[in-house]
């Protein structure tokens, strides 16, 4: 909820995308203190491994989609990256988008909440029956796994 007022400042979106985002993992920890969250586990999992993705590549390539405000005019965490000798600010532009993207620097709250996010879904994956778990493991497991070679085969190629 901290970086709510500052993302609807740059792009109403962002915002409100954060906005709905903290209040559902609210309605989560209300659902989980009460017990009645065994249903939709495997839906909190996926959302948080989904933030925790987010994350990464907002970090690493950048989003292909942000406001405008938050490209090039400075303002905002999305300040030009001049690249001496290029063109443009030196975002990478991901193909089939529209614009530009964005990559956005680390920051100490960034890292404070995406501990908590892995922490977070350490719990949710350990509150699950132990079949689904070994399932859901396995999956996340996969997934990050695909994700560093990817990283990898773009980085070194």
């Amino acid at each position: 909820m901290a970086v709510t007022p500052g993302h609807i400042d740059e792009w109403a979106p962002a915002g409100v995308f954060f906005a709905v985002v903290a209040t559902s993992q609210l309605w989560l920890a209300q659902a989980l203190w009460r017990g009645t969250a065994r249903r939709v586990l495997p839906a909190a999992v996926l959302s948080t491994a989904g933030l925790v993705a987010l994350y990464v590549v907002s970090r690493t390539v950048g989003l292909p989609f942000h406001g405008e405000g938050a490209t090039v005019s400075g303002g905002g965490h999305h300040g030009p990256l001049l690249v001496p000798g290029g063109h443009g600010n030196g975002m990478p532009v991901i193909p089939g988008s529209e614009g530009s993207s964005a990559v956005e620097a680390v920051g100490l709250l960034d890292v404070v909440c995406v501990a908590a996010e892995f922490t977070a879904l350490a719990l949710l994956v350990g509150l699950m029956a132990p079949a689904q778990r070994r399932s859901v493991t396995n999956l996340l497991l996969a997934v990050g796994v695909c994700g560093w070679l990817a990283w990898a085969a773009v980085r070194f190629t």
